[in-house]
């Protein structure tokens, strides 16, 4: 089996593949990662609640009503919505990968296990607009209300803020601490932001989180 996902990875180098083709080919390979070649990887902070209702079915579990909706938990894809503020490689049009760090949110008591990169997910897209522009487009894929969103773009209907389109989640079996991945970047970040971070450092965190070395 090694020696035929080593020649699948020769192979790959050898045609010339670019990031979104080697996405797709990991889509079609789910869960599978191809991780030397240039993908975008970055670590995306969310707060405990956002995480329950998108994707976190472990805290969700913690909360009286589970997942918000039922068939969101049963979606293959979903959207984030955050503020435009993101390091120079999430920009408009990006794919790549997401490793979710989870904070511990304004209510710490509420949640156990924050303060964790807890789950992976493809980044499909990333789109920039107004409020109501995402929402008309993407109010099928999410639990958002337009009410939500206008609070990321603190009630003003004007302000352009992200929608992250993402899919395929994997929680992982052994969340990574925040001093576990300041540890494997070498970067005392706290992640208030989202942080890009290489591939090499990408394999090493999925690993640790899915497999617990």
């Amino acid at each position: 089996m090694t020696f035929f996902f080593q020649r699948f990875s020769e192979n790959l180098r050898k045609n010339n593949l670019n990031a979104e083709n080697i996405l797709l080919i990991e889509r079609y390979l789910f869960p599978l990662k191809i991780i030397d070649h240039d993908i975008k990887n970055f670590i995306i902070p969310i707060e405990p609640k956002w995480a329950a209702d998108l994707f976190d079915q472990k805290l969700a579990e913690q909360t009286l009503f589970g997942f918000s909706q039922i068939k969101l938990a049963l979606n293959r894809e979903a959207v984030y919505y955050k503020s435009k503020r993101s390091p120079k490689q999430l920009a408009l049009g990006i794919s790549g990968r997401i490793l979710w760090y989870v904070s511990s949110g304004s209510n710490r008591k509420k949640f156990c296990h924050v303060g964790r990169i807890r789950a992976c997910s493809r980044l499909d897209e990333v789109i920039i607009d107004t409020p109501k522009e995402l929402h008309r487009k993407y109010r099928h894929l999410g639990i958002y209300e337009l009410s939500n969103i206008l609070e990321v773009a603190k009630n003003d209907e004007q302000t352009e803020i992200m929608a992250i389109k993402f899919s395929d989640t994997e929680l992982f079996e052994y969340p990574v601490s925040l001093k576990e991945a300041q540890e494997i970047l070498k970067n005392k970040t706290t992640f208030i932001s989202p942080t890009y971070i290489n591939n090499e450092k990408f394999a090493i965190i999925y690993k640790q989180g899915m497999k617990g070395q």
